[in-house]
């Protein structure tokens, strides 16, 4: 006997007496039960299914009637069996996987943003509202005569921002405006609890609103340079916490965590008698009554005297990043302007999220310098000074470029 006609016997016994019994039933299948810690996959099974049993799932008597599809369940089920057996088939049950769903594009709570324009020629001297997404000009609004706008600052309220501005005179002023869900303006008023901050063009304004973060002046009215500082101002009482540095210089490019503790600024030193070793990008602790600049800050990257440090730095929401504009080169030394992340513990750069080929568009070292985070601190918004935006998302560094009409540098950016 061959071992092919081996196998044939072996096999038909194997199945006689699986249907030797006095009564083959046939149940339904019980749904499976997912081992611990295994993906199977769920099995749906409709509610009608486990109530009654189908015609042919009845019981069939031994040598009874073969009518219908229980009639020809056994013989069918003795080939199959021999199929197996002989041909050595394990059929297993394909399970596919699908393919890992990419990030999904951030998406930020705040539809707009504001733009500060005026000045250098512009022709458009005026707060606008344009749309994240379309890049659109939704609303804006221009100065009272004799009054400049300076900048914008923005909370993480989407529809509340401040703005500073100043008179022909020199007297400086902070305007709260609110915008509507639809982009418009809804109105826009001067804060009377502060009185006369020093801007230079660089404030922030704490993410909850209730405080402004402005620079000390840079120099004195008898043209001495007084040290550095920055003034932390309550918008509800008009209450300044200062802290000033050992040294002249200057303080300025503000940015403050989301819990409103700690505020990410740039230092210049100037020395003036000491080692000018202090310039850099530095975290200050604002939970204190005030006193020196930098013993209550920390330094996160240092340059030397004269460097040109970073352009709009701003801190992510839980502290732990930093994203600025940074003037750098590829390998092969092509000048590049780039956005990149730096660990703010450490002032590593982790990666680069934006970059363009360098252009002298009247500055010297960056192609564009003008950025700012949204509320969820998901996405950036860089200005490129050539017509448009970019919307980068932190996340996957993917930029998606819309455009900027009405002018094409802003002085200032809030989101």
């Amino acid at each position: 006997m061959t071992a092919l006609e081996d196998r044939l016997r072996d096999a038909t016994a194997a199945t006689a007496a699986l249907v030797s019994a006095d009564r083959v039933t046939t149940a339904p299948t019980p749904t499976p039960t997912p081992a611990t810690g295994r993906a199977d996959v769920a099995i749906a099974v409709s509610p009608g299914s486990s109530v009654r049993p189908r015609r042919d799932q009845r019981d069939v008597l031994r040598g009874g009637s073969t009518h219908g599809p229980a009639g020809w369940l056994v013989p069918a089920l003795v080939a199959v069996v021999v199929l197996l057996v002989v041909g050595g088939v394990v059929l297993v049950p394909r399970v596919t996987r699908q393919p890992a769903t990419t990030t999904a594009p951030a998406v930020s709570s705040a539809r707009y943003f504001v733009t500060n324009m005026g000045g250098g020629g512009t022709g458009y001297r005026e707060i606008a509202v344009r749309d994240a997404l379309t890049g659109t000009v939704t609303d804006s609004v221009s100065p009272p005569g004799g009054i400049e706008f300076d900048a914008v600052a923005g909370t993480a309220d989407p529809r509340v921002f401040y703005v500073l501005a100043s008179g022909s005179g020199g007297g400086v002023e902070v305007e709260r405006l609110a915008i509507s869900s639809a982009g418009r303006v809804g109105s826009l008023n001067v804060v009377r609890t502060i009185s006369q901050p020093w801007g230079g063009g660089w404030f922030a304004a704490s993410p909850d609103g209730n405080r402004l973060a402005f620079p000390t002046p840079f120099a004195a009215p008898n043209g001495t340079m007084p040290p550095a500082g920055i003034a932390v101002v309550d918008v509800r009482t008009g209450h300044v916490t200062s802290y000033l540095a050992d040294r002249p210089g200057s303080a300025r490019d503000f940015s403050w965590s989301a819990d409103g503790r700690h505020l990410a600024f740039q230092f210049n030193d100037e020395g003036d008698g000491k080692l000018a070793d202090r310039s850099g990008l530095w975290l200050l602790d604002t939970d204190g009554s005030g006193g020196d600049l930098l013993a209550n800050a920390r330094q996160v990257v240092g340059w030397k005297m004269g460097g040109n440090g970073y352009a709009s730095p701003v801190l992510s929401a839980d502290g732990r990043k930093i994203y600025a504009i940074d003037a750098q080169q590829r390998s092969g030394g092509t000048r590049v302007t780039r956005v990149i992340e730096l660990d703010a513990a450490t002032g590593r750069q982790l990666r680069i999220l934006f970059e363009q080929p360098y252009v002298n568009r009247g500055n010297t070292i960056w192609a564009f310098d003008t950025m700012a985070l949204d509320p969820t601190s998901r996405l950036l918004m860089v200005v490129d000074g050539a017509g448009g935006a970019h919307r980068i998302d932190i996340a996957t560094a993917r930029a998606t470029r819309i455009p900027f009409p009405r002018g094409t540098t802003p002085n200032s950016i809030a989101w």
